[in-house]
């Protein structure tokens, strides 16, 4: 990914598991992304810290016997995430006498650290989080059990592209609790101003390009643009890919996408960055983590590139209201995709796999868990539909849209490649370099396929 979409994916995966509402969920910034300090304990205990916790370990044949069962699950968020967490888990356990459940909680930045410890040492947590950046990396490890073995783990009504894409070598590596989708955000009311009509749903990269020289130039100032610049956005470049029946990479890991596409692509955003109809480089938005520097949100834009879960974080911080459409391509040319958002993964080396496997089992199915995760939502339809009766209307705009994308979906595209981030970075760096003007299109394809192949390669 790059720099930008780095903190951006921070900003987005901060876990809030809500036994409450979606109307009273609040949104979780990148600065939120800080663990519990102190534990608290309901039916299922829990250590935030994680340093006094321990997993039971290499022995898939266990068996709890009747005897009390003692589980481990870790996961990332802020201390919103964990006191909702462990609620949860207290629920669980409830349902579930004779076993508990110990939570680690971790920030975003820490998580993955002391997951890679706690896997090289033998003593991984049962249940684990993931995101479809970092699970290939844990397989590989042979940490992950596959989850088609367990007869207790419905996955009834989940999408099933979203579960082929999940699996490696036969093996089902994780389960998506959540999912989203690419959103084009925009505010209606600076369209209206503008005299420009909201995009259609089955827009095309032609009409997008029209649509943002069209607002710059019906809204006649000189520093608000159509669009936010989205030449470094490897989620766009992807769903542009997809539209022409490519992507960025291949499922061994390799590029799969040639120069020349990279060179149309780099031409077409300097083609409308000339024409003044996006943000110029020094105001381009190319670190839109948070809300502190998105350019819609600062008024500099009338749109942006974001994914449907940021909806319930943009919305209280933008000056208006927000209503999003897929990215163009996405039904014109069946380019989208639903994204897996957090996984939920068991350890191979647990004790009590059956146990672990009824833990992933309610987060995904109970009727206790509605949940909204920073603003995703629940992978299976029927959990959506009990959340829209609740009567949020950011919840069911974000419902529409991803059943609208699914309507309309490809194939759900490999998952990211070690070295992927890398690449991403370089991706920032060239697009960057074309849009200050010291590169040229072509020098900067030629620069990305000299470079990028060998980072692939670890």
């Amino acid at each position: 990914m790059t720099k930008y979409k780095s903190k951006l994916v921070r900003s987005i995966l901060v876990a809030a598991v809500a036994l409450s509402t979606a109307a009273g969920m609040g949104a979780c910034s990148s600065d939120d992304n800080k663990a519990s300090d102190g534990a608290t304990t309901t039916d299922a205990a829990t250590d935030t810290t994680g340093t006094d916790a321990t997993t039971a370990q290499a022995d898939n044949s266990g068996d709890s016997g009747g005897e009390a069962v003692e589980l481990q699950m870790a996961w990332w968020g802020d201390s919103e995430t964990n006191n909702k967490m462990i609620s949860l888990l207290g629920t669980f356990s409830e349902k579930n006498p004779g076993i508990t459940v110990i939570g680690q909680g971790a920030d975003w930045d820490s998580y993955f650290s002391k997951l890679s410890t706690q896997v090289a040492g033998g003593t991984a947590p049962d249940v684990q989080q993931h995101y479809p950046s970092t699970i290939q990396e844990y397989f590989s490890r042979g940490a992950l059990a596959d989850l088609n073995s367990f007869s207790n783990l419905d996955l009834s009504g989940i999408d099933q592209n979203l579960l082929d894409s999940l699996t490696i070598d036969g093996s089902l590596v994780g389960v998506p609790m959540t999912i989203m989708t690419h959103a084009f955000m925009y505010l209606p009311d600076v369209l209206a101003e503008a005299g420009v009509d909201a995009p259609a749903a089955s827009w095309t990269w032609d009409d997008f390009a029209q649509f943002c020289k069209d607002v710059t130039a019906g809204l006649g100032k000189t520093n608000v643009y159509g669009c936010a610049d989205g030449s470094a956005n490897d989620a766009a470049l992807q769903v542009y890919l997809h539209g022409i029946g490519k992507d960025l990479v291949t499922a061994d890991g390799q590029l799969a996408f040639d120069e020349a596409d990279f060179v149309t692509w780099l031409q077409f955003w300097a083609d409308l960055r000339d024409a003044g109809a996006i943000t110029p480089p020094d105001v381009a938005g190319y670190d839109s983590s948070s809300t502190e520097t998105d350019p819609m949100i600062q008024g500099v834009s009338a749109s942006s590139w974001r994914y449907s879960g940021d909806l319930q974080g943009w919305q209280p911080a933008a000056p208006s209201e927000i209503q999003m459409v897929p990215y163009p391509g996405v039904v014109a040319d069946k380019a989208g995709w639903l994204i897996s958002g957090d996984l939920l993964s068991i350890y191979s080396g647990t004790k009590y796999p059956e146990e672990a496997a009824a833990v992933v089992n309610f987060f995904i199915n109970d009727t206790a868990v509605p949940a909204v995760v920073t603003g995703r939502m629940p992978a299976k339809e029927v959990m959506q539909e009990a959340l829209r009766a609740q009567g949020n209307a950011d919840a069911s705009k974000m419902i529409d849209l991803i059943g609208l994308v699914s309507d309309n979906a490809g194939p759900v595209p490999p998952l990211s490649p070690a070295g992927w981030s890398e690449v991403s970075n370089l991706l920032g760096v060239v697009a960057q370099e074309v849009a200050y003007g010291s590169s040229t299109p072509e020098a900067a394809a030629a620069r990305f396929f000299a470079e990028a192949p060998a980072m692939l390669q670890g």
